[in-house]
């Protein structure tokens, strides 16, 4: 099944003389838009020893090292040396390659960077990448290869905004076998971020199929006379019924015998089976956590293992889902990945494409009634929509896998930090936002919806803190907990209105950092009155001990206990305090993020200098 334009790119990626300077240009453009929204290129004479750069000159994400270099290790070596050499602070690198990168050589140049300058390599994009991204490139196809031409109607690649990022397709080994054993027509089904589309380009690679470009049926007809495809796939089936007809129509019209191989979302995969007669339908499930977590560390997070877990807590099985995550790490966005606004953006992606602009709003609907949930009359009472057509939204977010059923049949959002990112968009996003109270009047407790706005005023959301402050519940010890983390004064008053909890707020902001000393002074006191039923500054010494604490909180927490101490306060409580402020050691205890079979414990001694 050949490709002609993707046969010309590859071979004049592998026989040409390329313009090395040109080539940069070009990769900085194609990465940038597949992969690395963050990177740019830098001026030619002004680089040293880099060729791209994502974040800021003073702290990069990763440099970018680019070339048609047949020796590509050596210019990479000579990149990183000139780097560093010239004051560069870049710790991680990008190889962009024209030539073919065998995974044990990638580990040999990982090895290498690590040893010699303790830098990482983060990833390697080899020819492969490049006849793919080139492939989706008229312009650059044309200024860099020669190679003029649209992509055919039958393509190796699929129509998609972004490629795949280039990873192996870890614990798919059985779903592989399965594929290639098919005979017949298939729908495989599977959640949005499953990695469905990635199994059918691997097969492709293999000439198992090719993929519909989805072009006028005339030139699809010419393209299966003259390509003679075994399969043809195609991606988002249950978007474009009419399509798969066309596809079918083609197949008789030219007497061919292709079979048809069509993506669909689970809920949908019977409508788009009862256009294939016979169709065999084949599920692609989630992957166990291990897998995930080493899918995450393939794509370029190899630590720290909180990172990974926030990481695989969001993905849920997806690893299409937790490659996209990784790889926003890399590209700079921890703090977007953290905070749930990439997983967001990354669902709004696929939701709105299927179930429209107001599948957002329906979600941020259930995400507002926080773990209890809310009902599908109450989310259509939010929305101002009717329970029809709320019920169809509904139905296709459950599809999507980002809502679960709670208690007494009402619906939940998950991941949790899915809601606070959801809350924020939806209700304080600017105008045309649906109001929050008004929208938490409707549920059956308005308290419940006080986390979740929380929540999203701790990520940056305008919440009125006032009609905040009402709406919480200061019996529930979590709510109060979350309010105190907002600040001093939202401290001051979370221990005033729930003393019951205060042991909790206290130690919630203290180790937030909101309000610390109030924090530590309420810590003291609840210890020496001992009325908690854990000792309330066991949690003092964590936090001191923390790596990476720095020598600010211990002083803090010595200029705290010695005000207490002069001020006549509990002697055993202020000595403890101070005992933790000057105790050299640091350390701590992590269970690995998969399936936690592995635990990991750390100790040392602070620097000198914080002595």
């Amino acid at each position: 099944m050949p490709d002609p334009r993707r046969e010309a790119i590859a071979r004049a990626l592998r026989e040409r003389q390329l313009d090395g300077r040109l080539f940069e240009r070009c990769a900085v453009d194609l990465l940038r838009d597949a992969w690395y929204p963050d990177l740019r290129g830098t001026p030619h004479g002004r680089d040293a020893g880099v060729d791209g750069i994502s974040g800021p000159d003073a702290d990069p994400g990763f440099v970018l090292a680019a070339t048609t270099a047949k020796d590509y290790g050596r210019n990479l070596r000579e990149s990183v040396g000139s780097h560093l050499g010239g004051g560069g602070h870049g710790r991680a690198f990008v190889l962009a390659t024209t030539r073919e990168v065998a995974v044990e050589r990638r580990l040999s140049l990982e090895n290498e960077l690590d040893e010699r300058w303790n830098v990482r390599l983060l990833a390697v994009h080899d020819r492969g990448d490049f006849e793919h991204l080139l492939y989706g490139s008229p312009r650059w196809s044309k200024d860099l290869l020669g190679v003029t031409g649209a992509e055919a109607a039958l393509s190796r690649f699929p129509v998609r905004s972004r490629p795949a990022f280039p990873i192996l397709p870890i614990g798919r080994d059985a779903d592989l076998e399965r594929l290639r054993a098919a005979e017949g027509d298939l729908v495989l089904a599977g959640k949005p971020g499953a990695g469905k589309t990635f199994l059918l380009e691997r097969l492709a690679d293999e000439g198992w199929c090719l993929f519909d470009a989805g072009r006028d049926t005339g030139e699809l007809a010419a393209a299966v006379r003259e390509m003679r495809p075994r399969r043809v796939a195609l991606d988002d089936a249950h978007l474009a019924p009419d399509r798969l007809a066309e596809v079918l129509h083609v197949r008789e019209e030219t007497g061919s015998d292709f079979r048809i191989a069509a993506v669909s979302w689970p809920g949908r995969a019977g409508e788009v089976a009862a256009l294939l007669s016979d169709a065999e339908r084949i599920d692609i499930d989630e992957l166990e956590r291990d897998r995930i977590v080493e899918l995450i560390e393939a794509a370029g997070v190899a630590g720290p293992v909180g990172l990974q877990r926030l990481i695989a807590d969001q993905a849920r099985g997806l690893p299409g889902l937790a490659a996209a995550l990784a790889r926003a790490c890399v590209s700079g966005g921890v703090r977007k990945v953290a905070s749930g606004e990439e997983l967001l953006a990354d669902l709004a992606r696929w939701y709105e494409r299927v179930l429209g602009r107001e599948s957002l709003q329906a979600l941020g609907a259930l995400a507002l009634a926080g773990d209890r949930g809310a009902t599908i009359e109450q989310a259509g009472g939010i929305l101002g929509m009717d329970l029809a057509r709320t019920g169809n939204l509904i139905s296709g977010l459950a599809d999507g896998g980002t809502i679960d059923e709670a208690a007494s049949r009402r619906l939940r959002v998950q991941p949790e930090v899915l809601r606070y990112a959801l809350v924020g968009k939806v209700f304080f996003g600017g105008p045309g936002s649906l109001d929050a109270f008004r929208a938490a009047g409707r549920l059956d407790d308005p308290s419940i919806a006080a986390l979740p706005l929380i929540g999203a005023a701790l990520r940056g959301a305008s919440v009125d803190r006032g009609r905040l402050r009402e709406l919480v519940d200061w019996a529930d010890g979590r709510a109060a907990e979350a309010y105190a983390c907002l600040g001093a004064d939202e401290l001051r008053t979370a221990l005033d209105r729930a003393p019951a909890h205060r042991t909790g707020i206290a130690g919630a902001a203290y180790m937030a950092n909101a309000g610390p000393e109030r924090a530590l002074r309420a810590l003291m006191e609840q210890a020496a009155e001992g009325n908690a039923a854990d000792d309330p500054l066991r949690i003092v010494g964590d936090r001191l001990a923390r790596p990476g604490a720095g020598p600010e909180a211990r002083l803090l927490a010595a200029g705290v206990a010695d005000s207490w101490l002069r001020d006549g306060g509990d002697a055993r409580a202020g000595l403890r305090v101070l005992l933790h402020a000057v105790n050299p050691a640091w350390g701590d205890f992590s269970i690995d993020p998969g399936l936690g079979t592995e635990w990991t414990d750390r100790r040392g001694v602070v620097p000198a200098e914080w002595i």
